[in-house]
């Protein structure tokens, strides 16, 4: 994947096209985790925390811990 140059199209590359990628990495990769730890949540999207829970072993019971500034 390329990150854009151009600032409006990098922000929906983070926005949407970060999510989707992470995603199909999921799918492929099939590991899963019994905790996620997320750092810096305040600079995730809404939609991200769906892809987030596919981390996880549990999936939405499992350990997710989120830290904000």
């Amino acid at each position: 994947y390329r990150v854009p140059e151009v600032e409006a199209a990098r922000q929906e590359f983070f926005r949407s096209t970060a999510n989707e990628l992470l995603c199909q990495a999921i799918d492929q990769v099939g590991d899963r985790f019994d905790a996620v730890v997320v750092d810096e949540a305040q600079d995730f999207e809404p939609d991200w925390w769906l892809t987030i829970e596919l981390l996880n072993a549990n999936a939405e019971d499992g350990s997710l811990f989120i830290f904000y500034d």
